[in-house]
């Protein structure tokens, strides 16, 4: 061939945000004077720059060109060896191309970042967060998690436990944080912990690292480290004894946990109005409600009481007039013992009913009310809404007629959008929030909010900026509560009285 070409190193470390460079010869083997043509092909052709990038050489003559790889700290280039070459293009004889290859070491750099949403959480023993953890370096990193509270008052459990992140990408986890001890009675307690991520990779590493030099220090070493007895597997325990390595946490997030009392504050008021209730009921009882039965009860015997006296007074007269007429005086006075039991048992038996009847009218009131209260089927919907940049979309549902809406809870999920998510009724806004400063949020309301018929529930999205490789803005809202028949009016009226019986 009339030209040859060749590196003096074929072999090169850089660091990202570092330059290293190379000379690259060439030979002019031919008879007539040659232009040569250098560029440089491969992944990192980009970052490369040959000066000068034209020879000019004469016969059996030699010249070099300097090539240089310039990679900036967030190229996105991964870590390892990147194989590259330069074509030297000859332009007398373009058949006589000459590509000396080499090598380039990329340099492993690391920039984790993490973030913990919500950051301060609430339950009575359990609570629930998500750890945002986005991979801006150059590598593959996998994570292990772990927690740490300053008390020992918190356990945690990671989903997924062991994480694989790809450089340039994001990825998240479940922290599910659990207290140790209820708090039954007095005020909320502040629990701070702390979310550490570590390196697998890393640790491993480093527990290579420090084997070897176990190892070297010979039998001695044995009676400091014992081998372990025989149990359960433990992380790190094998055959051979090691000593525990430090892990350095490669991304640490804080965070709070709110541990709620168990028993509300107002329990104990509670407790009181029962049983001031239960004794005004009693009282109500022997002081209204009996002595009222007792009145009716003697209203109604009270006239044929009056006409058995009358007979039996007339039974009497005739018993003194007439001897004769004894046994029938004797006879009106069984036959009047015997109505005036049957109209004692008679005004017995209409106070009974009418207690039960006044009983009756009580548990339907009650029924009726309580039917009101908790009428309706459980009502749950999620409510997708996708906009473009600069676009404002709605998700809409309308409460359909003769039916009343309660909505009690509301779910937020957010990829990381930035713009506005709101919740209307009709044009009212109720809610407006922020989609990214959240990944979910939860909304539980003690009071429902009320939608009526034909009343719209809108869930509206303007979009500025999506999330990071998405070209839209993606969100959804879940809605609990319940979907229940508009309540009618409750008659009005006083009952029917019950007759008495043997009234007049």
């Amino acid at each position: 061939m009339a030209t040859s070409a060749y590196l003096d190193m074929t072999a090169l470390q850089l660091t990202p945000g570092g330059s290293v460079q190379c000379r690259v010869a060439v030979t002019n083997h031919g008879s007539v004077v040659e232009s040569y043509n250098l560029r440089v092909t491969g992944d990192l052709a980009t970052f490369a720059s040959v000066e000068p990038p034209t020879l000019s050489l004469y016969p059996d003559a030699e010249g070099s060109a300097t090539l240089t790889f310039d990679l900036p700290v967030d190229a996105p280039v991964e870590a390892g060896d990147i194989p590259f070459a330069v074509v030297v293009e000859p332009h007398e004889h373009p058949g006589d191309v000459a590509v000396p290859e080499g090598t380039v070491t990329v340099q492993a750099r690391d920039a984790l970042t993490g973030e913990l949403t919500p950051r301060t959480s609430h339950g009575r023993r359990r609570a629930r967060h998500s750890l945002a953890v986005d991979n801006r370096g150059n590598r593959a990193v996998t994570l292990e998690f772990a927690g740490k509270d300053p008390d020992a008052l918190l356990g945690f459990r990671f989903r997924p436990e062991r994480l694989r992140i790809a450089p340039g990408t994001a990825a998240f986890v479940t922290v599910d944080v659990r207290a140790v001890d209820r708090i039954w009675r007095g005020t909320p307690a502040t629990r701070t912990f702390t979310v550490h991520a570590l390196d697998v990779a890393a640790a491993r590493e480093q527990g290579d690292r420090v084997a070897p030099a176990l190892a070297a220090t010979g039998p001695a070493s044995a009676t400091v480290t014992a081998a372990p007895a025989p149990g359960p597997a433990q992380p790190g325990v094998g055959r051979t004894p090691r000593r525990a390595t430090p892990r350095e946490p490669v991304v640490s997030v804080d965070g709070t946990m709110l541990q709620d009392v168990t028993l509300p504050s107002w329990l104990g008021r509670a407790v009181l109005a029962t049983v001031a209730g239960a004794v005004a009921l009693v009282a109500l009882w022997f002081l209204a409600i009996r002595p009222a039965i007792q009145s009716t009860a003697q209203d109604a015997v009270a006239d044929p009481l009056n006409q058995i006296r009358q007979e039996v007074g007339q039974a009497r007269t005739v018993a003194e007039e007439a001897n004769r007429q004894a046994g029938a005086a004797q006879e009106q006075a069984g036959s009047a013992n015997s109505a005036a039991g049957e109209a004692k048992n008679s005004a017995g038996t209409a106070a009974e009913t009418l207690q039960s009847q006044r009983q009756e009218r009580e548990r339907e009131q009650v029924a009726q009310a309580q039917q009101e209260a908790l009428a309706g089927a459980p009502f749950n919907r999620r409510l997708p809404v996708v906009a473009d940049p600069g676009d404002t979309v709605n998700a809409t549902y309308t409460v359909p007629r003769g039916q009343v809406l309660r909505v009690t809870d509301l779910v937020f999920e957010s990829p990381g959008d930035a713009g506005v998510l709101q919740v209307l009724r009709n044009d009212q806004v109720l809610l407006s929030l922020q989609p990214e400063n959240f990944r979910d949020l939860d909304q539980h309301f003690v009071s429902p909010i009320i939608f009526t018929e034909r009343q719209r529930l809108i869930v509206r999205l303007t979009c500025t900026t999506p999330a990071p490789g998405d070209s839209a803005c993606r969100n959804a809202t879940y809605v609990g509560g319940s979907l229940a028949a508009r309540p009618t009016p409750r008659p009005t009226g006083s009952p029917t009285p019950t007759p008495r019986p043997g009234g007049r």
